[in-house]
């Protein structure tokens, strides 16, 4: 089996989702949520104008009050920033009407800077540092066609590290799966979430 280098450099991604803080019910918008999309795409509008944004998006999760964002920072001094301007300009008026739930950290080697600027913020979060995976094309998928899965994978109460090798070996056995057999597979990227006997994975599927 032969992948291509992975490349990801100084990169850090983060994932998550935020809810109305009034919750409405399934299919049915809640009072804040309407406030919760508004200050999303100011948000976005920001994180669009900004060098050291590489990716940003902001998707309203299918049948359920909340939204989805994913961003894809140039580096840790890049987040950082974005957390001290962008985000705090935003705070007051989105957690009013807004909480954050699980928010997944990704990159080649998080820092604790990075990790204490989202949970001050009151995110909760996992972090992950990057363990193996493929890219078959670095240049962003378009995100008309593009779907992106990310998701974390937490081993059962009382686990070892025995577990967590299992875990990852598992999911080296599905990289190299998804190398030979998924073309349409651009990425495939999993991380060890930092003091966790856990995995965070990451997909990028572009037909």
């Amino acid at each position: 089996m032969t992948q291509d280098k992975i490349d990801i450099g100084e990169e850090i991604s983060v994932t998550g989702k935020w809810v109305p803080r009034t919750p409405g019910g399934l299919f049915r918008k809640s009072p804040d949520a309407a406030h919760l999309l508004k200050e999303w795409d100011d948000i976005h509008a920001d994180g669009c104008a900004d060098k050291g944004v590489l990716q940003t998006e902001i998707n309203h999760a299918i049948g359920e009050d909340a939204v989805l964002v994913h961003h894809v920072f140039k580096d840790a001094d890049a987040l950082l920033n974005y957390f001290g301007v962008t985000a705090a300009t935003h705070s007051e008026a989105l957690l009013k009407v807004a909480k954050p739930q699980l928010h997944l950290i990704r990159g080649i080697d998080v820092s604790d800077d990075v990790a204490k600027a989202l949970s001050s913020k009151g995110v909760p979060l996992s972090v992950g540092n990057y363990s193996y995976g493929f890219v078959r094309d670095y240049a962003e998928a378009d995100p008309a066609t593009a779907i992106h899965a990310t998701a974390k994978w937490t081993c059962k109460p009382g686990s070892t590290q025995d577990t967590l090798n299992e875990l990852k070996h598992w999911w080296q056995l599905a990289n190299n799966h998804a190398f030979e057999h998924e073309a349409g597979l651009r990425r495939f990227e999993v991380y060890e979430a930092k003091g966790e006997h856990a995995v965070i994975t990451h997909d990028v599927l572009a037909p």
